[in-house]
């Protein structure tokens, strides 16, 4: 077995109703099709990582119900080893409710549910196994302290560390220090730089090839210009799972040895097809398809 990418992150069950257009406040409009499926930022970026061909270990949490069932069977039946997913007693699993435009816009409500119940202790065991050349993947959706957990084993570990600072909470800046690797989109590298200067903490600028900001139809770029690629002129469907595209396969090319420049471009290309299909994790390509 290759190196593995870990991803300590939430899983949700999306229920995806597309429209004409998102309703204005106070407005209600009609869904022209519903559908229920695999969701969450970390569950998504763990499929685009399996997608991609490496190992994928999922650490997090879901309810003891029915919906957690099928997440689990979900995230196993793309190769994504489950065993470190946690069935919480008596809370509902994590849901999120996703309105889709026939522009691709998308409006997403999420009640996080048992991604809640995920603690630092759990993470911490479940990297136990982390070594060097794998790569500890998290997000921002199951709270800091299992971020903050995440980072830190795998640091100790030897393991690189990615940190997609999304949803973005100024409470990342206590994690900087422990991360190899901050990705960000335009809004949440703008959330960064204004949560640093109240702190007085230095800049963006500051991180140099530590920061990866995403720009969307623009491509991304690493540091002040270290790398820059562009992005692919698609026709957008639904853009709910681009970003949790890029970063997976992102971190999935890291893992592989990939310089960075290769892994940039490959989940640059990835995140390009998402956006041409319609759902969240049933929406990201495999390797075979870039």
């Amino acid at each position: 077995m290759g190196n593995i990418v870990y991803v300590v992150g939430s899983v949700n069950e999306d229920l995806r109703l597309r429209m004409e257009r998102l309703p204005e406040p106070g407005e209600t409009v009609s869904a022209d099709s519903v559908e229920t499926g695999l969701g969450g930022k970390g569950a998504n970026q763990a499929v685009a990582a399996a997608r991609s061909g490496v190992p994928v270990r999922f650490i997090g949490a879901v309810g003891d119900d029915d919906p957690g069932d099928r997440l689990r069977r979900a995230l196993s039946d793309d190769g994504i080893a489950a065993d470190r997913l946690r069935s919480v007693p008596h809370v509902a699993s994590g849901r999120a409710f996703v309105l889709v435009d026939d522009d691709g816009r998308n409006s997403i409500v999420v009640e996080a549910g048992a991604n809640g119940a995920l603690d630092a202790d759990e993470v911490r065991a479940g990297l136990d196994d982390a070594r060097p050349g794998d790569v500890v993947l998290c997000q921002l959706e199951t709270g800091l302290d299992a971020a903050r957990a995440a980072v830190r084993t795998a640091r100790t570990r030897g393991a690189y560390t990615v940190v997609n600072i999304a949803p973005f909470h100024a409470g990342v800046l206590s994690l900087l220090a422990d991360v190899d690797l901050v990705v960000a989109n335009e809004h949440e590298c703008a959330d960064l730089r204004s949560a640093l200067a109240a702190a007085g903490g230095g800049t963006v600028a500051d991180l140099g090839d530590r920061m990866l900001v995403t720009l969307g139809a623009s491509g991304s770029v690493l540091g002040e210009e270290t790398v820059r690629v562009a992005g692919d002129a698609v026709t957008v469907v639904d853009t709910t799972a681009a970003g949790d595209t890029y970063v997976g396969y992102l971190a999935a090319g890291l893992a592989e040895g990939r310089p960075i420049a290769e892994a940039m471009r490959q989940a640059g290309r990835a995140a390009a097809i998402t956006v041409g299909r319609a759902g969240a994790a049933r929406s990201i390509p495999h390797a075979h398809e870039i």
